[in-house]
């Protein structure tokens, strides 16, 4: 090989490894945006309900707007962020707990996650 067609190999190894560590860092970014979206389409799903609900039954609306301004709008925001984050920490702490049964194989017993 050339010097030139060295230093070109050398080149082409070095963005493939830049791409491939962009990659991964465009993965993460993207699975944090799906969560986030799963978390906002809960929201308008629900929301959604809420005033169906609230067109049913007008008494309802009524009790809604008197406790969100026996609350405070900002104090009902920090007790719905604090809620979002308790949820989203149990979603990844939640697998930990999984029960785990165990499984005897040829008079062994083997640990087998169900």
């Amino acid at each position: 090989m050339t010097e030139r067609s060295e230093k070109l190999a050398l080149r082409r190894q070095s963005l493939m490894v830049k791409i491939q560590a962009q990659r991964q860092l465009l993965n993460l970014q993207t699975q944090d945006l799906q969560q986030n979206i799963v978390v906002a389409e809960l929201g308008f799903s629900l929301g959604r309900i809420a005033l169906g609900k609230i067109r049913k039954q007008p008494l309802l609306g009524v009790a809604l707007g008197a406790a969100l301004i026996i609350i405070k709008p900002a104090r009902l925001l920090t007790i719905t962020s604090n809620t979002l984050q308790a949820w989203r920490i149990w979603r990844e702490v939640a697998p930990m707990f999984k029960p785990v049964k165990f499984k005897p194989v040829n008079g062994k017993p083997e640990q087998t996650e169900s």
